[in-house]
């Protein structure tokens, strides 16, 4: 039905492309354009299909892997988004990555250091951090490994990781 009510829409609305983000929506749009003979059909994955595949159904992953098919191109967000798209089924010609976007106006070196002073740091001291949800698929271990790695070479660097618990937060 959802198939059907889609495609529907996508012809009335005469769409040219249609963009879909996540697996769920990207199977759905991705049948329903086909169906309406929308022109350009794009599909997004947000994170490592071995994260949202882990448990699901041997059809679902054939079903998200056929997603990869309809699309004209599917999206990743990061290299290593992309890369493992094309182990799970995706067709390397139709991947490609768009890196999520800073807006730098807003976040730059210029921006009031109250934030350091609040954590009894240095203003000289410069701040790396990680914003995401405490999800194992998010690789706040990556993070940790990098901190040691850059501290024992830089000790003025200091580090900090914010995001909602998602279960992971007492590990890390």
């Amino acid at each position: 039905q959802a198939v059907a009510r889609i495609s529907n829409c996508l012809r009335l609305w005469q769409a040219d492309l249609i963009h879909a983000f996540l697996p769920g929506p990207s199977i759905l749009g991705g049948i329903a354009a086909r169906i309406a003979r929308v022109a350009v059909i794009v599909g997004s994955r947000r994170s490592m299909p071995s994260f949202y595949r882990a448990n699901r159904s041997r059809l679902s992953s054939h079903v998200d892997t056929l997603a990869f098919y309809l699309a004209d191109v599917t999206l990743g967000n990061s290299v290593a988004v992309t890369e493992e798209m094309k182990l799970f089924g995706c067709p390397p010609r139709k991947c490609r990555t768009i890196l999520n976007g800073v807006d730098t106006a807003r976040f730059h070196p210029d921006l009031p250091t109250s934030f350091k002073q609040e954590m009894g740091w240095r203003n000289d001291e410069i701040v790396l951090g990680m914003i995401a949800n405490f999800r194992p698929c998010k690789r706040h271990c990556d993070f940790l490994q990098a901190a040691v790695i850059l501290l024992s070479k830089h000790p003025h660097l200091r580090f900090v990781m914010m995001g909602a618990e998602s279960g992971t937060r007492a590990q890390i």
